[in-house]
This record gives structure tokens, sequence and C-alpha cells, in this order.
């Protein structure tokens, strides 16, 4: 499949509620990067809560939100993949 194709069988997914889970899964490898979460954080407060990944292991995942959360700015709108890009919406 061409990367075309798959960009729009990526994007077809993502409009489809059910298919979160598979949405994350084809989204890191497509990126460029080896893992790839969806997740709410609190820096403020030192929290955070995963809600959909892939290619995390637990204890990464574990040590992410019991230090590293909270050394991250509020960044509203950020979307940050472990590939190493990130990018801001268009206002």
């Amino acid at each position: 499949m061409g990367r075309e194709a798959q960009l729009f069988e990526l994007i077809g997914e993502i409009y489809d509620a059910s298919l979160w889970s598979e949405v994350v899964g084809n989204a890191g490898p497509f990126v460029g990067g080896p893992a790839v979460s969806i997740f709410s954080k609190s820096p403020i407060a030192g929290t955070g809560n995963v809600v959909y990944e892939s290619g995390i292991g637990p204890y990464y995942r574990d040590l992410y939100f019991q230090k590293y959360v909270k050394l991250d700015l509020p960044r509203p709108g950020i979307i940050s993949p472990i590939s190493g890009s990130r990018s801001r919406p268009r206002i």
C-alpha cells in the first residue's frame, strides 16, 4: 500500500471511534515513531492518565508519570509523538 493510501486509511480510522486502539497502533509507524500514546496530564498536580497506547512498556509508562510528567510545562494543544517531532495547531 502506498503512503498516500496509508494516510487516507489512517484518517478514516480516526473518525471511527471504535478503532482508536488500532489508530494509535498505526499512527506511530506512520510518523516514524516506535511507540505512541494519547494521554492527559496535569504537570501542576504531577499526575496523568493514559487513554490509548501502543509500543510502550509498562515500566516506561509508569516512569514517565512518576518522574517526568512533573517536569513538563503546561502546553495546551501540543502533540508530542515519541519520535520527537512537535506541532502546534494553526489558529
